[in-house]
């Protein structure tokens, strides 16, 4: 079992229930000191019969963050 533990930077996004997601762990073998932000963890196993957990938070439209638009002015 490798316990990878991780920053990750949240994103609000809807993933269609039948999705795939792809996750790469990668060593980059510089010395690295995680952020004291970085709360949780994630678990997988090294053969076909792992299983990633994930949160999952359920929220409405009104709590997505909607990014500025941006212009291109010529």
């Amino acid at each position: 079992t490798v316990n990878a533990k991780m920053q990750m930077f949240a994103m609000d996004v809807v993933v269609p229930a039948g999705s795939k997601l792809q996750l790469v762990v990668s060593q980059t073998g510089d010395d690295y000191i995680p952020s004291p932000v970085s709360l949780g963890y994630v678990t997988i196993g090294t053969n076909q019969n792992s299983i990633l957990t994930l949160p999952i938070i359920e929220r409405d439209a009104q709590n997505l963050f909607t990014p500025p638009i941006w212009y291109n002015e010529e």
